[in-house]
C-alpha cells in the first residue's frame, strides 16, 4: 500500500476535529454501518513502562527501501520511509488522541512562546541542553538556520516536499543563551508548531542542494543527521532488511525494545508474514482479505481508530486530454464515489462517507460539501451533454471522438496493490458508460514515487496520510511551487488565497479564504477525493503502546512487549 505523507503540519488553534467513520451522506450501498470512530478514538494497547518487559524486538514490514530517506525531500516523503525514521527522529511536540499538544521535555525545557509585534510573529523555543543528534553533537541555531533555508523556496534546486511555513521565516537567531532559538517571522503565521514539530534536520544534512537530493541514498553513516531513542545497527541492502538498535547516546527513557526491525515484504504477502509470526503488526488499511487473515490469528488484535487519511485521484492537467478542463469535468461527474468506496472497503465493515473537500474531513467543523457548493458533484447526465457540446461524439464501438481522436485517458495502476487494480478498473467502467475510454498503465510499487514526481502519468489513485494540521495541504497540493503538486496547477487567484490562509490569525477568515480557493479548484479538477481511509491494524496482542495512533504520536521508547 503506497501513501505519501501530507507535510502540512500546523495546528490551527481552534480546530475543532469531531470526525466520524461513518454518519452523513454516505451514499455506500449494500453494507451496514459500523460504529462510529470519533478522532480521539485511540487503539494501541497503552501501558505504564513498568508494566513493559525490558528487552526484546519488533518485527516490522515495509514495502521498498528509500533511494532517497531525506524527510523533507519529495521523494523521501512516504509512509514506509516514515515509519523506519520515526523511533530515531525526534518528537518535538507529544500528540495526544484529540490532537492537542504538549512539549516533549527531551527537546525543550518548556512551551515555545509565541508574540505578535506590529503584525510580525515571533516565537521562541528553549531547547534541552541535553538534546542531541544520534553522533552525541549538539543540536543548534545552526540547524534550525539551514533546515529554513533549504525549503524556503529561494533555491529551487532543493527538490523540497512542501515549503509552506519555511518561506514565512523572515530570521533564526541566538536569544539569551545558546539553548534559546528566536525565529522571527515577516508576517503572521499561525501554523507555525508544524514547521519544527519534529525538529529541524542536522546543519550538514541538508547544506546544499547536492546533499539535500542526493545525500540521503543509505541510512548508514548518518546516525548524525538523526535524534531519537534507536539508531541504524545495520542496513543490508541485498536481504532488504533494517535493524534499528538503542542509541547509546540517548539522554531520555532508555527504550523498552532492543532493536526494531524493518524487512521488505511485498504488500500481498504481508498478512501472511504476519500469520506465520514473521511481523509483529501490519496495517491492514482497505484489503479485507488481510482483515479475516488477521483476524484468524488468536494471538493478535485488530486495532482500531479514526485518521486523517484519505483515498483520491490526482489528474495530471498536463498529460493527454486531460489539458481540457471540460474532460476533467466530465471525469469528475462521471464517478460514482460512493460505488468505488463501497466496493474498496466491501468486508470491513466500514461505512465511509463520499469526501468532498481536499482540506477538512466529514464531521470537521470547517467541512464544506464542495460538490454541493459548485454544482459539481456525481451526474452523468451533465457529463454526457457536456462532452456532446465539445463535440465528443458516442461512436459505434461505443467511445466517443472529435476529429478522428478516441477520447482515451491512462489510469496508472500499482500491480499487486488491490485496492489500485480494484479503483482502475472501476474507473474504467464506469467512464466506458459515458464514452470514455480508460486504459489501464501497469507500474510496480517500487516505481510508485518516481512516478508521481516524474508525472508520468495521467490518472493514478493513492492515499494522502493527513498529519493533525489541515491547513497547509492547500500549498503542499496546489501551490505551483510545491513539489506535491502532482496535478500541475497553477491557479493565480488560488496561489494569493494560499498565502491568505497562510498568514490570517483570525478563524473564520482563514476558514473563508480556504472555501474560497477551494471552490476554484474543485471547479477546475485536480485531485477526486475519494474517501476517509479507515486506520486499522493488526498487532500481536502482547505489544504495547503500538497499533492504530489516530491523531496520536508514538513515544518510541515507551513500545514493548507487556511482562509476563
Amino acid at each position: 500500500m503506497k501513501f505519501r505523507i501530507l507535510l502540512a503540519a500546523p495546528l490551527a488553534a481552534t480546530l475543532a476535529l469531531t470526525l466520524t467513520a461513518c454518519g452523513g451522506q454516505s451514499g455506500t450501498t449494500g453494507s451496514s454501518p459500523a460504529p462510529s470512530l470519533s478522532a480521539n478514538a485511540q487503539s494501541i494497547n497503552p501501558k505504564a513502562r513498568d508494566q513493559i518487559a525490558d528487552g526484546g524486538e519488533v518485527k516490522l514490514a515495509i514495502g521498498s527501501l528509500a533511494d532517497n530517506w531525506n524527510p523533507m525531500n519529495v521523494d523521501g516523503n512516504e509512509s514506509d520511509y516514515t515509519r523506519v525514521r520515526a523511533p530515531m527522529t525526534g518528537q518535538w511536540f507529544d500528540f495526544a488522541a484529540d490532537a492537542s499538544t504538549k512539549f516533549n521535555k527531551n527537546y525543550l525545557t518548556k512551551e515555545p512562546t509565541a508574540t505578535v509585534t506590529d503584525g510580525k510573529l515571533k516565537v521562541e523555543y528553549n531547547l534541552n541542553p541535553k538534546a542531541a543528534w544520534n553522533d552525541g553533537t549538539k543540536i543548534s541555531l545552526a540547524d534550525f538556520q539551514a533546515t529554513a533555508k533549504a525549503c524556503n523556496g529561494s533555491d529551487e534546486a532543493f527538490n523540497c516536499a512542501t515549503t509552506d511555513g519555511y518561506d514565512q521565516i523572515d530570521s533564526i537567531t541566538q536569544g539569551a543563551t545558546e539553548n534559546d532559538i528566536v525565529v522571527n517571522f515577516k508576517t503572521t503565521y499561525p501554523d507555525w508548531k508544524g514547521i519544527f514539530a519534529t525538529g529541524p534536520a542536522r546543519a550538514d544534512s541538508v547544506a546544499t542542494a547536492d546533499v539535500f537530493n542526493k545525500g540521503w541514498a543509505t541510512l548508514m553513516g548518518h546516525d548524525g543527521w538523526f535524534s531519537g531513542p534507536f539508531k541504524v545497527g545495520s542496513f543490508d541492502q541485498t536481504a532488504q532488511v533494517i535493524t534499528l538498535v538503542q542509541n547509546d547516546k540517548w539522554w531520555g527513557d532508555k527504550p523498552k525494545l532492543d532493536r526494531v526491525i524493518f524487512r521488505v515484504v511485498p504488500d500481498e504477502a504481508v498478512p501472511a508474514a504476519y500469520v506465520n509470526n514473521e511481523i509483529d503488526a501490519f496495517d491492514i488499511g482497505i484489503n479485507a482479505d488481510a482483515l479475516a487473515r488477521a483476524q484468524s490469528v488468536t494471538t493478535g488484535d485488530i486495532r482500531k481508530a479514526a485518521g486523517p487519511n484519505w483515498r483520491h485521484v490526482t489528474l495530471n492537467q498536463d498529460a493527454g486530454l486531460l489539458t481540457d478542463k471540460t474532460i476533467r469535468q466530465a471525469v469528475l461527474q462521471s464517478l460514482d464515489r460512493a460505488a468505488i468506496a463501497s466496493s474498496d472497503l466491501a468486508g470491513l465493515n466500514y461505512d465511509a462517507p463520499v469526501l468532498n473537500n481536499h482540506v477538512f474531513l466529514n464531521g470537521q467543523a470547517q467541512y464544506k460539501d464542495l460538490a454541493k457548493e459548485t454544482g459539481l458533484g456525481y451526474d452523468r447526465d451533465k457529463a454526457k451533454k457536456a462532452l456532446d457540446d465539445a463535440g465528443w461524439a458516442v461512436g459505434a464501438d461505443g467511445y466517443r471522438a472529435k476529429d478522428g481522436k478516441t477520447l482515451e485517458i491512462k489510469f496508472t495502476q500499482i500491480k499487486g496493490v488491490k485496492v489500485s487494480e480494484n479503483e482502475a478498473q472501476q474507473v474504467q467502467s464506469q467512464l466506458k458508460e459515458v464514452g470514455i475510454k480508460v486504459t489501464l498503465v501497469d507500474i510496480a510499487s517500487k516505481d510508485f514515487g518516481s512516478t508521481l514526481s516524474k508525472r508520468t502519468f495521467e490518472l493514478i489513485a493513492f492515499t494522502w496520510v493527513g498529519t493533525q494540521f489541515p491547513y497547509p495541504a492547500l500549498n503542499q497540493f496546489f501551490n505551483p511551487k510545491s513539489s506535491s503538486d502532482y496535478s500541475g496547477y497553477n491557479n493565480a487567484t488560488v496561489n494569493d488565497l494560499i498565502t491568505k490562509v497562510a498568514t490570517e490569525m483570525d478563524q473564520s477568515k482563514r476558514d473563508d479564504y480556504v472555501l474560497q480557493a477551494e471552490k476554484q479548484i474543485w471547479t477546475d479538477v485536480q485531485i477526486i477525493p475519494l474517501y476517509q481511509r479507515p486506520d486499522q491494524w493488526a498487532v500481536k496482542t502482547t505489544l504495547a503502546n503500538y497499533g492504530a495512533f489516530g491523531l496520536s504520536s508514538a513515544t518510541w521508547e515507551n513500545i514493548g512487549f507487556v511482562k509476563a
